[in-house]
């Protein structure tokens, strides 16, 4: 688990090949770099003894909402990583995806248009809307994987739940949950300029980007009224070039966003906040190249001869009142959350002049929540703290396909147009009791109903020797779920807790909206996970030392999977079973002023234990479930002087795993190392750093593409910039 700390930590994570500059052994260097640097930073330690910035090195405790209360993170009883500004900051991370390279035991497939989340080796088969780890930013759904790369400026914190957290979150929870939390405005005037100039090393080029942010929190009448405002500009050129026109911004990057809060406090009880936000981006999705086959390009090149764009836009506004009473804590969350994504891509991606295939994809969401929730007050001093909700949502979804392929005369496009309509409302609740001063037994029960209508409109044109035939596809699917959950917790010591958990979590069914053919191919049912977890939480040495052990088994039923009918023919259905089991260390220590220690390690085994296609004649029993790494791994160092200077190395590994079901495409073990080096002072902020210091190279998707190649996706290079911020 990583805690904040009150050091200037920086740096961040990314990755490419090891170039002709290292010919050693790649994992050597980087190992020995991270050495060197933790062995000059303890050396200068003592020279610190009467440093004026730090008086106390002790970590902090944290405070956190993984449970819809506040709750001191090492009182939890499930596995929580918890990252807050100051770290985000001091490791120089820029999103989620980037984020989570910092998280044991999850794992990012980073696609380009979207991430597909995987929290211990649990994640999705097929393409789908609904993401297995749900992601909420101030208690807002973010309902479809299109939406899970979130730029992080300006947050409180990110907390990362492991397990099915069904009982209080619901619907596709079934992997885990991630926490966005942003500053909220207080009695504080505070604000923060920042710009960053970078490149990405490209073979001897370079490739430029650049950023530049503001916040700004006032209050407008002290201890009633409070006002914040931020907003982030992000451009990159990207690493990659199209061979065929010598374009050098192929996966170019155009994404702004904006922020603002209004809040209110007329009592001490009494909190109403307003909470906007707004972001767009225009993008080059210059992504995939062959990596073998008589279409190769060479690492960070592609050859595509038609479009590859895509523009998305998005908003959301919420309104949240809270009230703190004497017996009983009442919370009103009210949210809207609108996106909308349109790309085109070259689906052959090559530059083939006698054929064309060309995809073009919208996606259009509209959602609306309520949640009501009552809670004990944190003020009520009895042995049993409960918690009791109501939660509804309306959501309408629009995604518009057009398939395009042949030469002109000569043509056979599809169009696919999918509606779909859903809602649904759930009533959930959990309590501790106490039953003994350290035994601790929680229960907790949900039940969620869920109403959803899907219809597709497929049309077909085959020039010149068929007529354009339409189809019409319709389903109504409904479903009620109980999900349950149980822990109890023992306090061993004041800073030694050890708990077990059973937890049940789902992923709702839904609608093919790319490949159904017929009523039966066009749905899918939900698939489930139980989750087993047995862990226990420590602090040592007066709180200098954290160091927290977490082991699990889950295991997964119903799992959506694509099933072939014929051989023209493919249905997504809950044909698969399987398992994961593993566990997770994390560490963070503060040895002495100005000097901090964090990390994890974490390993999953996952195993297919039921699948097999008739048509092919394939048997997945005992494969590995595509997209978990059999470990991860976080390492971090960073010193601070008193007089401001600080340096920073981060250690990211990621052991093997497959890309696909198959096994068939795999992905050796890598690491990454970042290292930043500045000057903090009481205004201003300066640092120099580099992502991906020894240019690893690594694939974040490979696919085989018959008659074509092998599909890959290259992980970012080198990448090194500058960065100068001014805060008041």
């Amino acid at each position: 688990m990583n805690y904040p700390v009150n050091c200037n930590l920086q740096e961040d994570a990314r990755n490419a090949k090891n170039k002709t500059l290292l010919k050693t052994k790649s994992f050597n260097w980087p190992v020995l770099s991270y050495l060197l640097v933790g062995i000059m930073s303890a050396s200068t330690v003592h020279a610190e003894n009467n440093a004026n910035k730090e008086t106390s090195y002790t970590l902090e405790e944290i405070t956190v909402t993984a449970q819809k209360r506040e709750e001191k993170v090492q009182n939890i009883p499930i596995s929580v990583n918890v990252l807050n500004d100051q770290q985000i900051e001091d490791a120089n991370i820029k999103d989620t995806t980037e984020l989570i390279r910092y998280i044991p035991n999850v794992y990012t497939k980073d696609s380009g248009s979207y991430q597909q989340i995987n929290i211990r080796g649990v994640g999705s088969f097929v393409t789908s809307l609904y993401p297995t780890t749900a992601m909420y930013i101030d208690d807002i759904n973010l309902p479809i994987v299109y939406m899970q790369n979130q730029e992080l400026f300006d947050v409180e914190r990110v907390e990362v739940l492991k397990g099915p957290q069904g009982t209080l979150y619901g619907r596709n929870s079934e992997a885990g949950v991630i926490n966005i939390v942003t500053r909220q405005p207080d009695n504080d005037l505070r604000g923060k300029v920042f710009t960053q100039l970078s490149v990405f090393d490209t073979d001897g080029d370079w490739a430029p980007g650049y950023q530049l942010g503001a916040n700004v929190s006032t209050p407008i009448v002290t201890d009633i009224m409070y006002f914040s405002l931020a907003g982030k500009w992000n451009y990159d050129q990207g690493p990659i070039t199209n061979d065929f026109n010598n374009d050098d911004e192929a996966r170019k990057i155009n994404r702004g966003f904006g922020r603002t809060q209004l809040r209110w406090t007329p009592t001490e009880q009494l909190d109403i906040s307003f909470l906007g936000d707004i972001s767009s981006s225009d993008e080059n999705f210059g992504y995939g190249r062959y990596k073998d086959g008589m279409f190769k390009t060479e690492r960070l090149h592609i050859a595509r001869n038609d479009k590859n764009n895509r523009n998305w836009n998005g908003d959301s506004e919420s309104l949240r009142v809270k009230y703190k009473g004497e017996e009983i804590d009442l919370t009103s969350i009210t949210g809207r959350r609108y996106f909308s994504d349109d790309a085109n891509w070259d689906m052959d991606m090559t530059t083939l002049p006698t054929s064309y295939m060309n995809t073009f994809m919208t996606e259009k969401v509209d959602m609306w929540t309520q949640e009501f929730r009552f809670s004990s007050s944190e003020k009520n001093e009895s042995p049993l703290a409960w918690l009791l909700g109501i939660y509804g949502f309306t959501e309408d979804t629009k995604v518009t396909g057009d398939y395009l392929a042949g030469m002109p005369g000569m043509s056979n496009n599809t169009y696919r147009n999918t509606d779909i309509d859903s809602d649904g409302f759930a009533l959930f609740g959990q309590g501790t009791y106490t039953i003994i001063d350290r035994l601790h037994l929680t229960a907790g029960l949900r039940y969620e109903y869920n109403s959803q209508w899907g219809e597709q409109r497929f049309t077909s044109e085959m020039e010149p020797n068929y007529p354009t035939s339409t189809m019409n596809y319709k389903k109504h699917l409904t479903g009620d779920e109980l999900l349950p959950k149980f822990s109890v917790s023992y306090d061993f010591t004041d800073d030694v807790m050890g708990y077990a958990t059973a937890s049940r979590g789902f992923l709702s069914g839904g609608f093919d909206y790319v490949s159904a053919t017929n009523n039966e191919t066009f749905y899918y049912e939900p698939e489930y996970t139980w989750n087993y977890e047995v862990g226990v939480k420590t602090s040592w040495l007066d709180n200098k030392l954290l160091a927290n052990l977490a082991a699990f088994y889950i295991d997964m039923t119903d799992k959506q999977a694509s099933e072939v009918l014929s051989l023209n023919q493919a249905k997504i259905s809950n044909i698969a079973e399987a398992n994961s089991k593993g566990f997770e260390i994390e560490l963070q220590a503060r040895p002495a002023t100005g000097l901090t220690f964090s990390g994890g390690f974490g390993y999953t085994m996952t195993e297919i234990t039921n699948w097999y296609d008739p048509v092919t004649q394939y048997d997945y029993h005992g494969n590995e479930l595509p997209n978990a790494p059999r470990f991860t791994y976080n390492l971090s160092t960073m010193y601070q002087h008193s007089t401001g200077l600080y340096g920073r190395v981060d250690l990211l590994g990621t052991g093997k795993f497959y890309h696909d079901a198959t096994n068939m495409q795999e992905e050796s073990a890598y690491e990454l190392v970042n290292i930043r080096l500045g000057y903090s002072g009481e205004h201003w902020d300066v640092s120099l750093w580099c992502k991906n210091l020894f240019d690893r190279s690594y694939y974040t998707v490979q696919a085989p593409i018959p008659g074509y190649g092998t599909l890959a996706f290259d992980g970012d290079p080198r990448q090194i910039g500058m960065t100068v911020a001014w805060r008041f």
